[in-house]
């Protein structure tokens, strides 16, 4: 228990403690414009004793970071911190690097200013999504939240072991000893990330192979289970065993006992082959995770138990998709002149993705033609099928109209988009109806809400892709389609699908798993799709 000191006119134990902290960090928060999003995170909110006064986890994002703001900051949380913590025998330190690093001095509040500009802030999410998707959790936030400058929605499989912070480079630090974090460097050219290390101790070893284990059993349940959820230790070990079975004894035997040290902060006595466990626990980690997510996995698909691969893509473009925004649904355009080169780039990454058995397209000729051209490139012999539930959602009355001629002609449908609803496009003459699915105000053959176009898109997904028989499909359909799959399969709010941006003849890639369907974009891709997602203020 804390020591009762007198501290102006308050008497301070630990929880008093961490709110005049937290009432002084949103200060100067709050005096400093540039600050677009701040979150308190981790022990600082979750622990009940001096362990959260002693780590203090904030996340600043800014709308630039450069030296004077780097500095700036630094010596403004310095001014508000030191002076009580002092009065308490409590030492100040502040850590602005990004990654791991702990320091453990006797009686020292380290504040870990972890500081973002907005562009590194979307790379972080895009390159390394663990954390962020962990910070957004807290409740404690002052500005945007920091899934209103850029969200992680949720985990995709290729992030476990692509990622810039993945389960192996913890691993290697542990195995060299040494624990690898970033430092910031601002100077007159801007600011920049170099890779520093530090010797790792005992108690760093300890809470590093805690880390590794915690973070890829919370992680796969994440996945697995498409939830954000912090689980407490039975049910974290409990879930990630009936995903992962083997070595479940040992597995908790080794979990249970970091955990132990770790909240008794004893490491006097240290776990035994400790490197050698945690590693036996990330090789047997990856080789069922290849088993379960990786398609060149041998014999995955004779098992029942592996990966397939499929790849959709839209059409490339026509005529109505240059020049001013319209609606383009059920309208049967030709494809632009002189695609060649498009198509030849969408069939060098389709080639990229591996082989496929089957091809699907929407019976519009634009998802055809695009099809038709990436076979002839990499497969003439597969036949080419068409599905109706891959065609483009129908605008109705709006079909062909610029968006500005739509919104002056139906302006309560606007409306409704504006309100965040699901509405449904009106039939000629009049009105849809603005609840999801349900029969049109105006005339007879109203057109589609999103809610309508998702229910068929996951039709096909789940009868022709997702079928343990299916296999690897090339799929050519259109806009709308392919956000509602994203959508779905990446937990996005319906409110938000329209944000997303579908580039033409990109191969998207849908695995299909003993755990459903998931999304398994490229980096920079899936920076392309969510560009209109990250904030502008």
């Amino acid at each position: 228990m804390l020591e009762r000191r007198e501290v102006g006119l308050y008497r301070l134990v630990p929880m008093e403690l961490k709110q005049l902290i937290q009432d002084r960090l949103w200060a100067v928060c709050q005096a400093e414009p540039r600050v677009l999003s701040a979150t308190l995170t981790g022990s600082f909110l979750t622990g009940s004793g001096l362990e959260g006064v002693s780590d203090i986890d904030f996340v600043l994002i800014v709308d630039r970071l450069d030296r004077e703001l780097f500095g700036g900051l630094q010596e403004r949380f310095d001014a508000a911190l030191r002076g009580p913590l002092a009065e308490l025998g409590w030492g100040l330190r502040i850590n602005p690097t990004l990654g791991p690093l702990k320091f453990n001095d006797e009686r020292t509040a380290v504040l870990h200013l972890m500081l973002y500009s907005r562009e590194a802030h979307v790379d972080h999410a895009i390159q390394s999504p663990f954390t962020v998707l962990d910070w957004q959790r807290s409740p404690a936030v002052r500005g945007k939240a920091m899934q209103e400058v850029y969200p992680v929605f949720s985990l995709q499989p290729r992030h476990f072991f692509g990622a810039r912070r993945s389960a192996k480079d913890y691993l290697r630090d542990l195995i060299a000893g040494e624990v690898s974090y970033r430092e910031l460097i601002c100077d007159d050219e801007g600011y920049r990330e170099e890779k520093r290390g530090l010797p790792m101790g005992v108690r760093d070893a300890h809470e590093f192979g805690y880390h590794i284990v915690r973070f890829l059993m919370q992680n796969l349940v994440k996945l697995v289970e498409r939830r954000n959820d912090a689980l407490a230790s039975d049910a974290l070990l409990e879930r990630y065993h009936a995903a992962f079975p083997r070595d479940a004894s040992e597995n908790a035997s080794l979990f249970r006992g970091l955990e132990r040290r770790k909240r008794l902060m004893d490491f006097r006595d240290p776990e035994p082959d400790l490197i050698s466990r945690v590693a036996r626990f990330v090789t047997a980690f990856e080789d069922q995770f290849r088993e379960a997510f990786d398609p060149a996995r041998a014999g995955g698909l004779e098992s029942g138990r592996g990966a397939t691969r499929h790849i959709l893509m839209r059409h490339a473009p026509t005529p109505m998709n240059a020049g001013e925004l319209r609606f383009v649904g059920r309208s049967d355009p030709d494809l632009l002149p002189d695609q060649g080169g498009l198509l030849q780039e969408a069939a060098r990454a389709v080639l990229a993705l591996g082989p496929f058995a089957r091809a699907v397209a929407s019976p519009l000729g634009r998802a055809r033609q695009t099809l038709e051209g990436v076979l002839k490139l990499v497969s003439p012999g597969v036949p080419l099928e068409t599905d109706e539930r891959l065609i483009e959602i129908d605008y109705g009355a709006c079909e062909g109209l610029t968006v500005g001629e739509a919104r002056s002609r139906f302006p309560d449908l606007f409306r409704a988009f504006e309100r965040g609803e699901d509405a449904r496009f009106p039939g000629e003459g009049g009105e849809g109806s603005t609840g999801a699915g349900k029969t049109g105000t105006g005339k007879a053959g109203a057109g589609e809400n999103s809610a309508m176009v998702a229910a068929r898109a996951m039709s096909f997904v789940r009868e022709c892709l997702g079928s343990a028989s299916a296999g690897p499909t090339l799929v050519c359909t259109h806009n709308v389609v392919l956000r509602t799959v994203i959508g779905e399969l990446l937990g996005v709010p319906r409110e938000r699908w329209h944000l997303l941006t579908i580039p033409h003849a990109a191969p998207l890639c849908v695995l299909r798993t003993r755990f459903g369907c998931f999304l398994d974009l490229d980096p920079a891709l899936e920076k392309q799709i969510f560009a209109r997602f990250v904030a502008k203020g």
